[in-house]
């Protein structure tokens, strides 16, 4: 049996860079992976670096459907949509510390 053919789409995707220490993470959300960089575009690239070895890895073990399913992403007109935000906002949150002597 041949392999099936490769088709490749293009999608936007959102990424958010968070300065951390001395550098920037880059993370997506709609495939909960990040990366870091010492800066913006250094993180752009890794993240689109780590964005392409992470589909090729599910494309080579034949997992890429099952797991962009269960992150949300939907099959339309053959390519894969990530799913969309619908709201960011941020949130007052109480978190417990440990005081020490």
């Amino acid at each position: 049996m041949s392999k099936p053919k490769m088709k490749i789409n293009s999608v936007r995707l959102n990424v958010h860079f968070i300065k951390h220490n001395d550098g920037i993470i880059a993370y997506a959300p709609a495939l909960d992976l990040s990366t870091i960089g010492k800066t913006i575009k250094k993180a752009q690239r890794m993240i689109h670096e780590a964005v392409n070895l992470f589909l090729e890895d599910l494309i080579d073990r034949g997992t890429l459907d099952k797991v962009l399913s269960d992150l949300g992403w939907v099959y339309r007109r053959s390519s894969w949509l990530p799913p969309q935000p619908i709201k960011e906002k941020a949130i007052s949150l109480k978190i417990p510390t440990i005081a020490y002597a």
